[in-house]
């Protein structure tokens, strides 16, 4: 998507806040599953892309878009030039 497609305009420069505890448990197994020897520990950063386990909306299926992301209130169309559905201003 350009920077300036005014198509997806309602998608630039938004941003939402959730705040989840981080369960030790999924580190590990993230780490296991990548065949590291040490898993990041409370206190450090997490590698770029883990923070993918966390933050995750839960929402129910019926509540869903035909692009898998929650539907969100005021939106009905989905763009024509790259298939997402804007979310409103």
């Amino acid at each position: 998507m350009p920077p300036n497609d005014p198509c997806c305009a309602a998608w630039l420069n938004r941003e939402q806040v959730l705040h989840e505890r981080m369960d030790a448990r999924a580190v590990a197994a993230l780490a296991a599953t990548l065949d590291w020897d040490h898993a990041p520990t409370d206190g450090d950063p997490l590698p770029p892309g883990w923070q993918w386990l966390f933050f995750n909306p839960v929402v129910r299926q019926s509540m869903l878009g035909q692009d898998g992301h929650p539907h969100r209130p005021g939106t009905t169309t989905t763009c024509a030039c790259c298939g997402n559905t804007p979310m409103p201003g």
